[in-house]
């Protein structure tokens, strides 16, 4: 991270040695507000011209401060949607005190750094830099109740910035090749001194604070150890993120926090109000849903020369698990990528079948490093480019890369610009040189980072994202806030956004809300969030007395980060003077790099949804297996490749081509069908028998093992005529005979009495774990060829 911090203005200068990094921070719920103070001094014979450099996707600082002992210089930062100095977080300088010290000014780089130019610090001088930054912690759900409940369980973590622990190692001490090869100025090869602390006020419980790197102290400041003071108390080196990982108890899954009226009066454009926060987490995992899962998934497979045969053999592993989690009623794309892309499907993302599956099986067998050097942007500037054919489908993107991400301006660029078209997750294997820079990038972006220490644990990764992907997308209907004094109603001044419409799970969601000035503290009543996951609707409350008040201690209390949160949205005294005008500066296009505000079907749309971004996770030797059978197919166990000799085959195309390979084809299909017509009972029905076993080359013992538990009254001659209508369904649905057939089993079918409450219910589902089976199986097969 030597590009971070502070710098000569003049790049063939010596450097400026850090000697000191003190931070301390206030965390609220899921908002933290940090304060940095960074001491450098110029260990050069002669003045140098001082700049201090900070990553672009990172937060936006709310505070910079320069001092050298005997002059100072402040910058709040507030947004002017007028200036379009950066797209991503529009800022303009605010005050500076005094004026005429420190010719201070900032720039913005078409790289995303932002350069704060200092002026002269003399020979021996120290200068301390404190920089104030909001930033969102991330959260964990970690247990679901098997029924939908207004509370839940989940973990929340705090990451702190890499750009304000840079590795000064010097280059000898690396014991990665690519890491010594790195660029390392000969000023910073010195240690510095590290503390950290912070006082967390959380929605639940504290029942411990851990780390796999880094230890911690913890001392409850309140009886039911929701609040607490935390203090690093381990020798911290500065090879890997501060991470602060805090375990909860069980916890409502609607909170807020309110910060009262600011009296900050250095910046008059803060407006004297109440700030609210409220803070949804939801748990999409205790619903069901009867609707198909409108999802397309789309997996891009690093084919780059970079990536060696073992890693490679890993890659087809996660590509076989990626099959088999799919789920009926999906689409899916392949892509392939390198010093060009490669699209499995030419028409786009294609339903999830048995042809389309046999053609990604052939493509799974034809995986190689093969495609030259590695460029990632083009493929991935594809896969979100694709159209969907509705705006109820939703996209879900998943790279499986070896680490590199090429120029990474670039990467981000493209991320934020397409935020709202698709959830993006990386699964990284092997350390990056530019991972410090990743992190940002992926939380700035809402894009989840998996970052995966061991090739064996890619599989586990895989998993995962494809259950988090096919859980049921969660709708806001009403968010109604029912507060009242004495005086009566306090309808809130502004919202923002003003409506919240839907969230995938991972995400949670926030909604800043102002009321007038002292109102919040004494208000009485609830808040109220109507929702709907699945096929049911919900309904959460928010009593006012468990709203917990915001008081920052006297280090921060300058800060009022919330209400210079209002104000990086635009929000400011003119605004709550003229009501009517306040949409005038709704900032609907700006995007803080903080958070993500989306819209689901249009990015203009002045509803924008609040929404922060998912867990970036780290899969290492220290953290516990996941459990098998996780999001695939039932009783899919993970599984090692067998390695074995792949010769190259023709495409199915080509096999189908083939005048001799067709007839041969459908003279297995008519025998097939002539096969299944003989042993169609009058009824309509089939008896589960060693005949029918083998024409779905399923042995009969597997079949009965995997019968439904569901109770019904032939429950053998029910699971036989289920799997022989998805068998015509997947392999011959378009022949005569096979419509026929299928039409008189599901006549039969639907003539039984199950015992359940729901006869078509049990009707659909016997049918499809019925087709889950028979393509499982085939997965199987292929897979250990």
């Amino acid at each position: 991270m030597t590009e971070f911090g502070l710098k000569p203005l003049n790049p063939l200068d010596e450097g400026f040695r850090l000697l000191n990094v003190v931070v301390s921070c206030d965390i609220t719920h899921l908002v933290a507000n940090t304060c940095a103070k960074l001491t450098y001094k110029n260990d050069t014979s002669f003045a140098q011209n001082a700049t201090f450099m900070w990553p672009g996707w990172y937060p936006p600082i709310q505070t910079f401060e320069a001092n050298d002992g005997t002059t100072k210089t402040r910058t709040y930062f507030t947004s002017c949607n007028g200036n379009p100095i950066l797209d991503h977080a529009p800022m303009k300088s605010g005050i500076r005190e005094p004026s005429a010290d420190f010719q201070s000014s900032w720039i913005v780089h078409p790289s995303n750094l932002i350069q704060f130019d200092l002026g002269a610090i003399d020979t021996q001088a120290s200068i301390v830099i404190t920089l104030m930054y909001v930033n969102t912690l991330d959260v964990n759900v970690v247990t679901a109740d098997k029924k939908p409940s207004h509370t839940s369980h989940f973990d929340v973590s705090y990451t702190l910035l890499n750009a304000i622990t840079p590795d000064n190692r010097s280059p000898d001490s690396y014991t990665d090749d690519t890491k010594a090869r790195s660029k390392l100025e000969p000023m910073t090869s010195h240690t510095y001194t590290f503390s950290f602390e912070a006082y967390v006020k959380m929605p639940a419980t504290i029942e411990a604070v851990l780390s796999t790197t880094d230890q911690y102290s913890v001392q409850f400041l309140t009886a039911n150890h929701r609040s607490a003071h935390i203090v690093l108390t381990s020798s911290f080196q500065p090879d890997h993120e501060l991470h602060m990982n805090i375990h909860l108890g069980k916890s409502d899954r609607l909170f807020a926090f309110a910060e009262q009226a600011c009296d900050v009066t250095e910046v008059q454009s803060i407006p004297s109000i109440d700030c609210l926060f409220l803070c949804f987490v939801p748990d999409c995992q205790g619903f069901t849903s009867k609707k198909d899962m409108q999802k397309e998934l789309v997996l891009l497979i690093d084919r780059s020369k970079e990536v060696c045969e073992s890693r490679m053999r890993y890659f087809a592993e996660a590509f076989a698990l990626f099959l088999k989690s799919l789920q009926p009623g999906c689409r899916f794309q392949v892509i392939g990528y390198g010093n060009r892309f490669e699209t499995l499907f030419s028409s786009g993302p294609t339903e999830y079948n048995l042809a389309s599956v046999d053609r990604a099986l052939h493509y799974h067998e034809q995986l190689r490093s093969d495609m030259g050097s590695c460029n990632l942007l083009p493929a991935l500037e594809y896969a979100l480019d694709i159209d969907t054919s509705s705006s109820t489908w939703q996209r879900q993107i998943i790279v499986l890369s070896g680490g590199d991400f090429g120029d990474l301006s670039k990467l981000y660029g493209l991320l934020t610009r397409n935020m709202y078209k698709a959830n993006i997750s990386f699964l990284s294997v092997g350390a990056s040189t530019e991972l410090s820079k990743l992190s940002g990038i992926f939380r700035a972006s809402h894009s989840q980072a998996v970052l995966v220490d061991e090739e064996s644990r890619l599989g586990e990764a895989i998993l995962s994202v494809m259950h988090e992907a096919f859980l049921p997308r969660l709708e806001i209907i009403e968010i109604k806030y029912q507060l009242r004094n004495s005086d009566g109603q306090i309808p809130p001044v502004y919202l923002f956004p003003q409506s919240l419409t839907s969230v995938n799970y991972g995400d949670y969601l926030m909604q800043l809300a102002m009321f007038p000035k002292d109102t919040v503290k004494t208000a009485q009543g609830q808040i109220i969030v109507t929702y709907v996951a699945g096929n049911q609707k919900e309904t959460l409350s928010l009593n006012t007395k468990n709203i917990v008040l915001s008081n920052a201690r006297k280090e921060l209390k300058n800060s009022c980060f919330l209400h210079q949160l209002a104000l990086q949205y635009g929000l400011s005294t003119e605004s709550f003077a003229n009501p009517a005008d306040a949409h005038k500066n709704s900032p609907f296009k700006f995007e803080p790099v903080w958070i993500c505000m989306r819209s689901k079907n249009n990015e203009n749309d002045k509803n924008d949804d609040f929404i922060l971004p998912k867990t970036n996770k780290k899969l290492n030797q220290s953290r516990k297996p996941a459990r098998k059978n996780v999001g695939c197919f039932p009783n899919c166990q993970q599984r090692k490749s067998k390695a074995r000799k792949v010769e190259k085959r023709k495409t199915i195309e080509a096999i189908n081509s083939a005048p001799a390979n067709a007839q041969k084809g459908q003279a297995a299909k008519a025998d097939i069908l002539n096969k299944l017509a003989s042993l169609q009972q009058t009824d309509g029905s089939w008896n589960l028998t060693e005949d029918i076993a083998d024409l779905l080359e399923i042995p009969l013992e597997l079949l009965e093992k995997k019968m439904p538990t569901t109770k019904f009254r032939e429950p053998k001659k029910t699971w036989a005529t289920a799997l022989v209508i998805a068998q015509l369904d997947l392999y011959h649905k378009t022949h005569p005979s096979a419509s026929v057939m299928c039409e008189k089993g599901i006549q039969w079918l639907s003539s039984q009495q199950f015992i359940t409450a729901n006869d078509e219910m049990s009707n659909a589902h016997v049918v499809r774990d019925a087709k889950l089976l028979l393509i499982n199986h085939c997965l199987d097969f292929h897979i250990a060829k």
